[in-house]
């Protein structure tokens, strides 16, 4: 699978879309057009078993602002973006 990089505001901006947009359907074309996650209300509906290596990242940082509001301790997106290379790209 390739990996597509992007600059960080891109990644900040579709998590912005995802949580003030009634309805997001993501797609990606990284390999062939894949409808891979749909989110309503900024809550995620359904996401495929394969999903593009970027998107890892949004919903890493979704996944972060829930355990925050839930009371975890926050933790630096730059170390949260860091360990999601380490753990897919070595």
């Amino acid at each position: 699978m390739k990996e597509i990089c992007f600059d960080e505001e891109i990644y900040i901006n579709l998590i912005n879309v995802i949580k003030e947009c009634s309805l997001v359907v993501s797609y990606d074309n990284t390999e062939i057009f894949n409808r891979f996650a749909i989110y309503m209300d900024g809550s995620l509906i359904t996401v495929s078993d394969e999903t593009p290596l970027w998107y890892k990242k949004i919903e890493a940082v979704l996944e972060s602002e829930q355990e925050i509001a839930n009371g975890a301790e926050a933790a630096r997106a730059e170390k949260v973006f860091e360990e999601l290379e380490k753990k897919h790209f070595g």
